[in-house]
């Protein structure tokens, strides 16, 4: 019975079964057995020849494996360009063959303009048609929030910074595209983390079989896929720490000639204006740089919660820069004198403006807000009325800087309140705000007279403070990557917590 079985084992006797099957068109008297597999007059056992076949085939597989490309980019600024796909009569996106053509077109726009920044910056760009280990396909989602989960899904698997993506949708005046992308966490560029729509939809060729020829007669979606590679670039420039060669891509865009005001060319102010506040910062350029744009873009879209931030930082800084010259005043001439006063209410001024642009952004800004602009709106706000409580108490105004006081901490807590779980900058940045202010309110009251050494509310207010610089450090502790994080950590908590009493 053994030798039996290691016979038909090794196909050496046939127990009567035949099988038909399909060895193609070109392959003639084959014969498959259960235990014979016969080819014209050669005969070979079942088997060893199915062992042999599978061997090869696993060999193969693995070959293939060892030779496919790459699941994960490695570069120090990556964008990956997703095709577009086409959104049916249900709002779903599926994959398009005008639409990876549009994509295919794009991704050739960056790569010539990535040249010359390759040279400075370690960036990477990815298409699915260079031979990835992974399918980028379409970005999927019947809304915009939907579809931004699922590029931040894609740029978190492959570890991308910026994806590019966009849709067809099939109109009554024919097919209009329209281009999205989301800004992956840059850590330098942590304020335009999100998704966004770049302008409004273009009307696309109802052929795309000269795809180059369409866009040569087509301006303005030559326009916009250009501005879309000088977005990125410019987004490239950034992270490379070079905001006056980012504000130059962005203005490259503007001059273009297509790309009309009214197709929501308002996002393209923003960043005009946030790459000109950053040289503003370090006296590269006029405030008006700053301004006019940022103007520009809410006179395009009044309800442009993102913009009135960009205002609130404008206002806040000319704030701070008053207060310095208020500063130089009340040294030289004394608290009485006029010209503080007038000093005083003009840093006043800005701060109402900043807080009024603040306030307009968290009245602008969803329930849900999926760019954070509600929280960092509330965060700045926060700032802002903890600066007017020290101007105020600056200006021996104690009673009006308590009331500031209390409101910036109403605030401060409503927007730690607002933040995700895993948004740990912003948790950071909270909790060290609420710290320096529990601080500056037990200095203040340590300045009393008509309170006994050692007041219990002082105290109380300390320990309040040191919680909140120690969980400031907890918090940064989540996230080493960052290093905006760790420098709000180093600078403004673990320095606190050395002090005694805190």
């Amino acid at each position: 019975m053994c030798r039996k079985g290691f016979r038909r084992f090794w196909g050496l006797e046939s127990m009567g079964d035949v099988y038909h099957v399909n060895v193609g068109s070109n392959a003639r008297h084959v014969v498959v057995g259960a235990n014979v597999v016969q080819i014209g007059h050669l005969t070979l056992p079942t088997f060893p020849f199915l062992l042999l076949a599978g061997l090869v085939a696993v060999y193969m597989g693995w070959q293939q494996w060892q030779q496919r490309g790459p699941t994960e980019m490695s570069g120090e600024f990556n964008i990956a360009i997703a095709e577009f796909g086409q959104m049916d009569a249900d709002g779903r996106i599926q994959p398009s063959a005008k639409g990876e053509s549009l994509s295919r077109v794009l991704y050739g726009r960056i790569d010539q303009e990535f040249a010359t920044l390759f040279t400075e910056v370690n960036a990477e760009l990815w298409h699915d048609e260079v031979g990835l280990g992974v399918k980028l396909g379409p970005i999927t989602g019947q809304t915009a929030a939907a579809r931004k989960a699922n590029a931040a899904a894609l740029a978190e698997r492959i570890n991308a910074h910026v994806i590019i993506y966009g849709h067809l949708e099939t109109t009554a005046a024919g097919d209009q595209l329209t281009p999205e992308f989301y800004v992956r966490d840059l850590r330098e560029a942590g304020d335009l983390v999100g998704a966004y729509q770049l302008g409004a939809p273009i009307p696309v060729p109802a052929s795309l079989d000269t795809l180059a020829d369409s866009l040569k007669v087509n301006p303005r979606l030559s326009d916009r896929t250009k501005a879309l590679a000088l977005f990125t670039l410019g987004l490239a420039w950034e992270f490379a720490g070079y905001p006056d060669r980012a504000l130059a891509q962005f203005q490259a865009a503007e001059r273009l000639p297509d790309w009309r005001d009214d197709e929501g060319k308002e996002i393209l102010y923003l960043f005009l204006s946030r790459e000109a506040y950053f040289l503003w910062l370090d006296g590269e350029v006029d405030e008006v740089a700053v301004y006019e744009p940022i103007q520009m873009a809410l006179k395009l879209n009044p309800g442009y919660g993102r913009a009135y931030v960009g205002l609130g930082n404008y206002h806040r800084e000319k704030a701070e820069r008053l207060r310095t010259e208020l500063a130089a005043h009340k040294q030289a001439e004394g608290l009485a004198s006029p010209s503080v006063q007038v000093a005083y209410t003009a840093v006043q001024a800005e701060i109402s403006q900043a807080a009024a642009a603040y306030q307009q952004a968290i009245s602008l800004a969803p329930a849900a807000s999926a760019d954070q602009t509600a929280v960092k709106a509330h965060l700045a706000l926060g700032a802002t009325l903890l600066l007017q409580a020290v101007v105020a108490e600056e200006m021996q105004q104690y009673g009006q800087a308590t009331g500031y006081y209390q409101q910036a901490l109403t605030v401060f807590q409503e927007g730690l309140a607002l933040t995700a779980v895993d948004d740990y900058r912003q948790q950071g940045l909270a909790h060290a705000s609420l710290g320096a202010l529990y601080q500056s309110q037990a200095a203040l009251r340590a300045r009393r007279t008509d309170l006994p050494p050692g007041d219990a509310e002082t105290a109380t207010l300390l320990a309040r403070a040191g919680a909140e610089y120690k969980l400031c450090v907890q918090v940064a502790a989540q996230d080493p990557a960052d290093w905006f994080l760790q420098q709000v950590k180093d600078e403004n908590c673990a320095p606190q917590l050395a002090i005694p009493g805190q």
